[in-house]
């Protein structure tokens, strides 16, 4: 039997697989190499486990590869291992502080000002065509602008960077991609593209709050110019592809469940986060020896906790595959806990609830066609390809 994380969901619901794997608390993957956490509890205190840190201290699956291929591999994984999701130590305490600024209440909301404008012309675009593809007509073209909000760049500008950050992620999404060389030949184009673009665009024009901090770790000599890149990269693929699948959970939730529509809208966001957590797992690698749920573990071992299944835990939430926003499902885990907690919250809180206040606000009623649904067909991320929407 193949481990969920090897199923394809481009059809099926990505939900009903996690909710499965919290059956068990843990379970080693021996293809992966990596021990899975599923459970609510067991993953939030092994968020602030202290002998866990982001980034690898060893990669038994590069060790395996001929010369050839690993000297094809290792500048994709020497960039990812300056991201602030991926790094550790020094290099990711510099990095926190220097993103912090554009991350500020006040820093955001001029662009959540523009966001909310921005959704209300393309609510009323989808209203007036009737039925409309959404993911392409309204999800992408509102993250997008939000992005472009957030760098301070036109965002027909933009576009070549986020095009390039969207081929990275496929590298990341996809389970052992470090046995596919053509993807790792079409991620180095891609990668060779963004520092392009985010040094002859973003740097070089921007005037949003992320590009400020941007040029402050850019200029940092303890950063530099590629940590920049890895920066902006960051952004970009956190603010892209599962920000327009979270907008499409909600138009979706907003029509199937009308009983619930009374609920504030933050409310109605904390559940969408909840059941649509963007990045499903996060890895972490084990510095000193430890023990997890009987796994002896080594200096070197890594691990995936489960944020996608511990939002999904019976064990803490009732009913947890139903829509049911209230007090009770407010503490999940879709930005993570603890030092590593996601700084884009606030963005894509104010993102989502913007939508849920617009919907609200025209009294739109609207239909979904389930059986068109498309997704990406990894489970480790959030990314929906297709979904027809009808306003009535």
């Amino acid at each position: 039997m193949t481990h969920p994380m090897f199923d394809d969901y481009s059809v099926t619901d990505p939900n009903t697989a996690m909710h499965g794997m919290t059956e068990t608390v843990s379970a080693y993957e021996p293809t992966m190499k990596a021990l899975f956490v599923n459970t609510y509890d067991e993953v939030r205190v092994l968020l602030r486990e202290r002998s866990l840190q982001n980034a690898k201290i060893s990669d038994p699956l590069m060790g395996m590869l001929p010369p050839e291929q690993y000297e094809l591999h290792r500048p994709i994984k020497e960039f990812l291992a300056l991201w602030p999701l991926f790094s550790h130590g020094d290099h990711h305490e510099a990095l926190k502080e220097g993103l912090r600024p554009a991350f500020t209440n006040a820093a955001l909301e001029p662009v959540l000002d523009s966001a909310r404008t921005r959704c209300a012309e393309l609510v009323e675009q989808a209203r007036a065509a009737g039925t409309v593809e959404w993911v392409g007509g309204f999800a992408y073209p509102f993250a997008r602008h939000l992005i472009a909000a957030l760098f301070g760049v036109p965002e027909p500008r933009l576009r070549p960077a986020v095009a390039a950050a969207e081929g990275i992620v496929q590298y990341m999404a996809k389970p052992l991609s470090l046995t596919d060389d053509d993807l790792a030949l079409t991620t180095r184009k891609a990668l060779d593209a963004l520092r392009s673009e985010i040094h002859g665009t973003v740097l070089a024009t921007g005037q949003g709050p992320a590009t400020e901090a941007l040029r402050a770790i850019e200029a940092s000599p303890g950063l530099g110019p590629e940590s920049a890149v890895a920066a902006a990269a960051q952004i970009l693929t956190g603010s892209l592809d599962p920000l327009a699948a979270l907008l499409t959970d909600a138009v979706r939730h907003w029509g199937r469940a009308e009983e619930q529509r009374d609920h504030d809208a933050d409310a109605l966001t904390e559940e969408t986060l909840r059941l649509g957590c963007p990045f499903r797992f996060v890895q972490r690698h084990v510095s000193a020896p430890l023990t997890v749920d009987g796994h002896e573990l080594r200096r070197g071992d890594r691990i995936l906790l489960g944020l996608g299944p511990g939002n999904l835990d019976p064990r803490h939430f009732s009913d947890p595959l139903a829509f049911r926003p209230g007090d009770d499902r407010l503490a999940h885990l879709s930005f993570g806990f603890g030092p590593h907690y996601c700084p884009g919250a606030a963005l894509a809180r104010g993102s989502i609830t913007a939508l849920f206040d617009e919907l609200r606000r025209t009294g739109a009623v609207v239909s979904t066609d389930e059986a068109e649904l498309r997704r990406s067909p990894y489970l480790s991320v959030g990314k929906v390809l297709a979904l027809p929407v009808t306003f009535r």
